[in-house]
């Protein structure tokens, strides 16, 4: 990969090596300079385009069940654990209320 590449083509070929489970793959191309592993793409989690979903690195690999790439991203410190909390739980963790 070219450091021409935009971080939308990465991230695309990030995800591609997570489903196909090719942990040396991700292992190099997370650590190309300039890499954000968090930055979301689009990629299909069962088997078809249709249930594309933007997601990160992270996302992608629990959600297909690729624990040694979990493992891999998690202890990579760059890696956002909490990147998108839904409103109500970070409410939640600030001490605010709501009515909702």
């Amino acid at each position: 990969m070219s450091m021409t590449t935009s971080n939308d083509n990465q991230t695309k070929v990030i995800l591609e090596a997570i489903k196909a489970g090719d942990v040396a793959r991700v292992r190099d191309l997370v650590g190309l300079p300039g890499v954000d592993v968090n930055a979301r793409g689009s990629i299909s989690i069962v088997s078809n385009d249709e249930d594309a979903a933007e997601v990160t690195p992270l996302m992608a690999a629990a959600a297909l069940g690729q624990v040694e790439i979990v493992d891999f991203l998690l202890a990579d410190p760059r890696i956002q654990v909490n990147y998108a909390l839904p409103v109500l739980y970070v409410d939640m963790q600030n001490g605010l209320t709501t009515n909702y």
